[in-house]
């Protein structure tokens, strides 16, 4: 299958997961909390917590000296802060810059919206918690409508192998494939492609696994394109 010019291809930020900087390079999303204008206040819309409701909130992107100031105003908002997304209680991921940062990726596996901090900054300014939805990354936003008619699916592929020393980790790896429809093996016998990294053993080199060997980065790409891409690209 073919590339599409489309796709969207962002690296992780370098203050969320080291190991997914240096799977995923150095190019960058163009989005930034500054560059959407601010909704009118006439659009704004009050949104209170109801028992039961999603209220947790993960942060991704920060480092801790820009941080601590919008960990306060959501706890002013009853907002759990969490460092694991849940299904069920994750209200959105609050990216400090919309990088595709690995916990951004997850949160596409589960439909979570990715928010700008700014969303925190105008709740305070307005003494009540705003709809997240107005503070939406657009292009992060534009995936998750794509997902609500038609979902990348794995399950193309028999079975998928990952190697041991992948990064993102083998177990983040596998949870997406997981997440979006695959099949794990642990056996590459059993397997009809192989996720490795290109910085593998020498030893392990001149193992013949006979099935295609793809970089991490097809699953990321495959995710963030909502497209189950081909591998050409991709082999190691």
């Amino acid at each position: 299958m073919s590339r599409t010019r489309s796709r969207i291809r962002r690296p992780v930020n370098p203050n969320d997961d080291p190991e997914i900087q240096k799977a995923l390079g150095s190019m960058t999303i163009n989005s930034s909390p500054d560059e959407m204008p601010r909704p009118a206040s006439s659009r704004r819309k009050n949104v209170p917590l109801e028992k039961n409701a999603k209220n947790a909130i993960v942060f991704t992107g920060f480092g801790k000296e820009n941080i601590d100031e919008l960990k306060r105003i959501a706890q002013e908002f009853e907002l759990e802060i969490s460092t694991e997304l849940d299904e069920k209680k994750t209200k959105c991921v609050i990216s400090r810059d919309g990088h595709r940062t690995l916990l951004v990726v997850k949160a596409i596996c589960l439909d979570i919206p990715i928010v700008k901090p700014i969303w925190l900054e105008e709740s305070e300014e307005d003494s009540k918690l705003l709809d997240a939805d107005e503070y939406e990354y657009g292009e992060w936003k534009d995936l998750l409508k794509k997902r609500k008619f038609s979902k990348i699916t794995f399950s193309n592929y028999r079975a998928i192998f990952v190697h041991r020393n992948c990064a993102p980790k083998r177990a983040d790896i596998c949870w997406m494939i997981e997440k979006c429809g695959g099949k794990i093996t642990n056996k590459v016998e059993k397997s009809e492609i192989v996720i490795a990294p290109d910085n593998r053993d020498e030893e392990e080199e001149t193992e013949n696994y006979r099935r295609p060997v793809v970089s991490p980065i097809f699953v990321i790409d495959s995710i963030t394109n909502n497209e189950c891409l081909g591998i050409e690209d991709y082999t190691n």
